[in-house]
């Protein structure tokens, strides 16, 4: 595992079971990888139809992350569904959770 100390992360999986992606989260929360991270952002998971799934999602980020009193935010146009932007890996980035965006600098 890369070190993320001083990093923006990302999340993004399409069409996974929430009880998957909160197996996944738990994991990465308790092995302390996170602990120094300065921001997370997470892609979109499902279709935007889905509501539940979504609002389910967002129950679980707040769950698993909220302790870390960092910027975080969902909904990030990344994943594998319509209109995902190219992340650049390695750039320094602004993660503003007032905005809601990401900036690549």
């Amino acid at each position: 595992m890369p070190n993320c100390d001083g990093k923006i992360i990302i999340f993004e999986d399409i069409n996974e079971d929430i009880y998957k992606i909160d197996r996944m989260f738990t994991y990465i929360r308790m092995s302390k990888v996170l602990n120094n991270v300065v921001g997370l952002g997470f892609g979109k998971f499902f279709d935007p139809r889905e509501k539940e799934k979504l609002e389910l999602l967002e129950n679980l980020i707040f769950d698993r992350f909220s302790e870390f009193n960092i910027p975080i935010i969902s909904n990030l146009p990344v994943g594998h569904l319509t209109g995902n932007a190219c992340l650049p890996y390695g750039y320094e980035g602004i993660l503003n959770a007032n905005t809601g965006k990401l900036s690549i600098n």
